[in-house]
């Protein structure tokens, strides 16, 4: 049964913070991850192998939305075969924020 994780962005003083945990998340293939933020902001996902980002990648089976927004779902897809991936989360006026997501087999 798949577990949901929730992710708490916070927009402050030219500064963003993710909870629990830096935003850092280890889940499971169709798991749903909600983010929600008290302002707007984007999250920009890429694939992470041998410690480095590689070519932007929306990894879940909804469609990815119009950006910016204070919230968005994503279920993780099967599909891709990355395992890992970083996510940077942007705002206006802010520092970016790069969390990672690991994938359990």
């Amino acid at each position: 049964m798949p577990t949901p994780y929730t992710v708490t962005i916070t927009i402050s003083n030219g500064s963003i913070s993710c909870q629990p945990n830096g935003g850092n998340l280890q889940v499971a293939h169709g798991d749903p991850i909600t983010w929600n933020s008290d302002k707007d902001c984007t999250l920009v996902f890429y694939p992470f192998k041998n410690n480095k980002k590689g070519n932007k990648e929306w990894p879940f089976d909804e469609q990815e939305p119009a950006w910016p927004q204070k919230k968005c779902k994503g279920t993780r897809s099967k599909g891709s075969g990355t395992e890992t991936f970083k996510y940077t989360v942007k705002a206006t006026g802010c520092t970016d924020l790069d969390p990672i997501i690991i994938v359990d087999k």
